[in-house]
């Protein structure tokens, strides 16, 4: 008589989640070394997550420029197109200012200074500043706004509008 031997299946998805008190401890590891990074490293890197935000609004906006369909759909796909950026800014490793608000749990547990936390804020902010204005200059020289017959400029006045 043949044995046959059960093999277990392989496991193909692997989700990888973590407990809330896991998830705290994790962002406050990444608060402290956020919060000892200098000021050339998170000022360029807070321009570059502006670089990279501004570049998937751009994008939503081209994208969206001349769209036909539902408001809602468009929107939808305004949204899809946006989080380019945000990628970017995650696989590049930038520093934006939404995301370092997170610290906060740095300073929470007592891991960081108060004025740590502020400065890492402010600096990143005026990074995500620079880098988003810088790119508002660029698409403005290149005359993107006229592209579709001036639709990228209108839908760019519009989105702004509301």
């Amino acid at each position: 008589m043949a044995e046959t031997k059960v093999t277990k299946p392989i496991q193909v998805i692997d989700i990888d989640a973590y407990s809330p008190p896991l998830i705290a401890s994790r962002i406050d590891k990444v608060a402290l070394v956020k919060a000892k990074l200098s000021f050339a490293q998170t000022f360029l890197m807070g321009i570059l997550a502006g670089v990279y935000i501004a570049i998937g609004a751009q994008f939503a906006t081209f994208v969206t420029s001349d769209s036909t369909l539902h408001f809602g759909l468009t929107s939808l796909i305004a949204g899809i197109v946006f989080s380019l950026g945000l990628m970017l800014v995650v696989v590049g490793g930038a520093e934006l200012f939404t995301g370092n608000c997170l610290i906060i749990m740095g300073y929470i547990s007592k891991r960081i200074s108060t004025r740590d936390m502020l400065n890492n804020w402010i600096v990143s902010f005026a990074g995500n500043l620079v880098g988003s204005l810088t790119m508002v200059c660029w698409m403005s020289q290149t005359h993107q706004w006229e592209f579709f017959h001036n639709m990228v400029g209108a839908k760019a006045l519009l989105i702004w509008a509301v």
